[in-house]
């Protein structure tokens, strides 16, 4: 299980991301991002934008369903509390 959440750690690595904290429950996987590129983006572009990391490892079967959390820096300062 932790050596599933470091691996899709280090694709969001990849990533023009500024903070992320990936939880993994059973093969579903709720990812929190915060990146400035967020800004400007719809939700389905950020959901596309962080999907990138998730691909392999739902094409392997490892996990079933990713659920997307996006938050700009400013959001982030608000919500970060939800995610300790």
């Amino acid at each position: 299980m932790e050596d599933l959440i470091s691996r899709i750690g280090e694709e969001l690595k990849k990533l023009d991301l500024i903070d992320f904290k990936v939880f993994l429950e059973s093969n579903h996987v709720t990812i929190v991002a915060v990146s400035e590129l967020f800004t400007d983006m719809s939700l389905l572009k950020k959901q596309q934008y962080i999907m990138r990391a998730t691909k392999p490892f739902l094409a392997s079967g490892e996990i079933h369903a990713v659920h997307i959390k996006a938050f700009t820096p400013e959001q982030w300062k608000v919500e970060k509390f939800q995610y300790q």
